[in-house]
């Protein structure tokens, strides 16, 4: 019998969060480095982030993300997926990626792409009402074709994240067309109370977009919560042959205490034990997911 797939284990570590209830959240570049060794050292073979100002402001210019990814690489070789900057273009969003790109010493793996459109306003739990509403992530197909070029060129794995069924179904839109690598790696986003733009948290919401992908696609396929708790469904992802994204840049987790993310690892990494699927290291997610490795690194 074949020996059970090793669990790839993802850390969103500092996504549009703060610290006023999570202490844990990682600002500068040597914050962000130490949470990357930290995690590898717990199990974590990737790494998504945001470069942050001091007192953790968006910080969007390409020094920024040079400056976070060299403290990293001197500690960690964890796969890299930084976010992409803000701007009104596809060219102006990817310049801190070409900007990483051009130097062999900070180059990353991944590429980050939302193939979709999403209303990004937050919910107040408390009272279920908007907190906002004027916050659109907009990603038109041209961008999205834009963006897979891109990735082909500079040599980096399209990391597809999903929030409902239409982004999953553009994904297979732009393998149909040719334009993503196999395996397609995929990124399922749910969401907590606080986020509705993507489907619930619950294993249901998870088998809706594993029963769009046709059998004969070679899919590897993530799963995390923003706002909300991906360890409610682990057990499922890990049943069913995904890989978990945690961290918290994603839910500050008070009912465990306000963990860091490398403690939140670890939680996963029992989940996956106990299906008998150990924590994949850098380079066997490397080989799951169909990165190349840079040669000249």
């Amino acid at each position: 019998m074949a020996e059970p797939k090793p669990l790839v284990i993802g850390v969103n570590v500092n996504e549009n969060t703060g610290r006023e209830t999570n202490p844990h959240v990682p600002w500068t570049p040597e914050e962000i480095a130490d949470v990357a060794a930290e995690s590898q050292a717990a199990g974590a073979s990737l790494m998504h982030f945001h470069a942050r100002t001091a007192d953790g402001g968006a910080a969007h210019d390409p020094d920024a993300y040079v400056a976070a990814v060299r403290a990293i690489r001197r500690r960690s070789d964890l796969l890299l997926a930084p976010a992409m900057s803000a701007g009104p273009s596809a060219p102006d969003r990817f310049a801190n990626v070409a900007a990483l790109q051009a130097d062999p010493g900070t180059r990353v793996e991944l590429l980050a792409i939302d193939p979709g459109t999403a209303n990004m306003d937050l919910v107040d739990p408390g009272t279920g009402d908007y907190l906002t509403g004027d916050r659109v992530l907009t990603t038109p197909v041209d961008d999205q074709r834009w963006f897979l070029e891109s990735a082909a060129r500079h040599g980096l794995t399209p990391y597809l994240a999903s929030f409902n069924l239409s982004w999953t179904r553009a994904i297979l839109t732009h393998a149909a067309a040719g334009r993503v690598p196999s395996p397609a790696v995929v990124l399922l986003v749910l969401g907590g109370p606080a986020f509705v733009a993507a489907h619930p948290t619950t294993p249901s919401a998870i088998d809706a977009h594993l029963d769009t992908l046709p059998a004969d696609l070679d899919v590897e396929w993530l799963v995390s919560s923003h706002r909300g708790d991906v360890l409610e469904v682990a057990d499922h992802v890990v049943r069913r042959g995904g890989h978990v994204v945690i961290g918290t840049g994603d839910h500050d987790h008070p009912d465990l205490g306000l963990p860091t993310t490398p403690e939140l690892v670890e939680r996963v990494v029992a989940i996956g034990r106990a299906h008998g699927r150990v924590p994949a290291t850098t380079d066997q997610a490397r080989s799951l997911l169909g990165v190349r490795a840079h040669a000249d690194r």
